[in-house]
């Protein structure tokens, strides 16, 4: 592994808090429970049955109250997804006989169906009696879409469930997840949308951000040492043809694609590009960082595979699309590293038809936090500063600097460390404010503070308030 590779990778691993929360993975959890209260599920289920038992060690659903005429029924709120990989423990709890069984599945789909008679369980766990019990892990995979789901566990018995009960424990459902831009999707990419999320339209198959125009298309040699970008990759075996298409390529599963850009800034851009695994490819992890900050992390199992994709060569074709970032400065770069998983195996890589789509910030912006919008300013012009409105974020509405040691204007305070304006309020309403920002930050001058102070201390605040302790501090 190169330094390059080791430190973005480092980076992100340091900072991947700081940068954006967002939803990226492609395989991932969707839904878990244990039933344990101080482990809140995800999704949010609502069931008619009460809180967990415990058996053996673990919380089980629907002890001694799911059966005969009575099934577990959990309702599930998923992310949009493709395809699910549904795992669960099932339990037979006392006097279960020859002939009867349970039934688990999702929506109209079957997880699976087991029969269970006492004289095989494998002890006695909970319930009623001292029967025998049964526990047994079950698990599927299928293609599925929809979000607002049902998991029921039906049980064929002929006694009621104080006699003979079903149980459900540890449930995982690991999903397929559809690209950010995809209400609904049959893969993965932004052109395998079924149907576009809020903020996206729908542009040539492909969903975009809505009202983002292309501003960089890199379709053939030329295109990848254009004059407003520079694209190189690591390896290289330079251009190449899959399925009709012109392919920058590199030998090799630890790629490393890096893309210079210049003149972006005061814009919001996201990034789409088709990528090809070729040759002996699984698995594979894909990291997008866009300006200093993460935009893209996915994990791909590469299970469609095109025969002789590439010339002679059988290759994987996915189309990846980031999240909107905003673009902080003049000259930036795009990095989009690729590992092979398990990296004992041989393939190599290849990209193409890369499109950066942006749109405008607000015309009073130099660089901005969401488009079009006065109030999400990240950088302003040359005598202007981001005014915010809370303590927590970098970003406001661009207002002329004033004269004097407190360039903001009335009734805001300058942070030097981030070049921003607050509400001097903010840090006299709520004491319990978590913030970084020391007053020794914003005044050098103790008569600008106790100007200040006596301002606010008639208009707004108790003698009490600590805005004076605050703003005095340097005294």
């Amino acid at each position: 592994m190169n330094f390059l590779r080791w430190f973005l990778l480092t980076f992100t691993f340091l900072m991947g808090s700081v940068l954006m929360d967002i939803p990226t993975f492609s395989v991932s959890i969707v839904y878990q429970s244990d039933f344990l209260k101080h482990n809140p599920t995800i999704g949010g289920e609502t069931s008619n049955q009460f809180q967990g038992e415990e058996c053996d060690g673990h919380l089980v659903f629907g002890v001694m109250k799911a059966g005969k005429d009575n099934p577990i029924e959990i309702s599930l709120d998923l992310p949009p997804h493709y395809y699910l990989v549904v795992a669960l423990d099932l339990w037979f709890l006392d006097s279960w006989e020859t002939g009867e069984y349970a039934v688990a599945q999702l929506d109209d789909q079957e997880i699976d169906t087991l029969s269970h008679e006492m004289k095989d369980g494998q002890g006695h766990f909970c319930g009623r009696g001292k029967w025998k019990d049964g526990k047994y892990r079950i698990t599927n995979e299928f293609e599925h879409h929809q979000q607002s789901s049902k998991l029921k566990i039906t049980a064929h018995s002929n006694q009621t469930p104080a006699n003979e009960s079903v149980g459900v424990s540890n449930i995982s459902i690991r999903g397929y997840r559809c690209n950010v831009a995809c209400s609904d999707c049959s893969g993965p990419g932004n052109d395998a949308c079924l149907s576009c999320a809020r903020g996206y339209r729908m542009y040539k198959g492909s969903c975009i951000p809505m009202d983002y125009r292309l501003f960089h298309f890199a379709q053939s040699a030329s295109d990848f040492n254009a004059t407003d970008s520079e694209w190189g990759i690591n390896n290289s075996q330079g251009m190449i043809t899959c399925s009709g298409q012109p392919v920058l390529s590199s030998n090799g599963t630890d790629v490393d694609l890096v893309g210079r850009f210049n003149g972006y800034t005061n814009h919001v851009c996201a990034l789409q590009m088709d990528t090809w695994f070729m040759d002996t490819w699984d698995e594979a992890s894909v990291l997008m960082i866009i300006d200093n900050q993460q935009v893209h992390t996915e994990e791909i199992d590469l299970f469609e595979e095109i025969e002789n994709g590439c010339g002679n060569r059988n290759a994987t074709k996915v189309r990846l699309f980031s999240e909107p970032v905003p673009i902080k400065n003049p000259r930036f770069e795009v990095y989009v590293i690729v590992s092979q998983m398990p990296s004992s195996a041989h393939g190599s890589f290849g990209v193409s038809n890369i499109k950066m789509y942006c749109t405008d910030c607000h015309h009073s912006c130099r660089s901005c936090a969401r488009p079009a919008d006065e109030n999400y300013c990240s950088g302003c012009p040359g005598g202007m500063l981001a005014h915010a409105t809370n303590y927590d974020v970098h970003y406001g509405k661009c207002l002329p600097m004033t004269d004097g040691p407190n360039p903001c204007a009335n009734d805001y305070l300058y942070h030097g460390a981030s070049n921003t304006c607050y509400p001097a309020h903010l840090f006299v309403e709520n004491e319990a404010v978590d913030t970084d920002i020391d007053a020794t930050d914003f005044f050098d001058d103790s008569s600008q503070a106790e100007t200040l102070y006596e301002k606010h201390n008639d208009e707004k605040f108790s003698p009490s308030s600590p805005l004076k302790s605050f703003l005095l501090k340097s005294q």
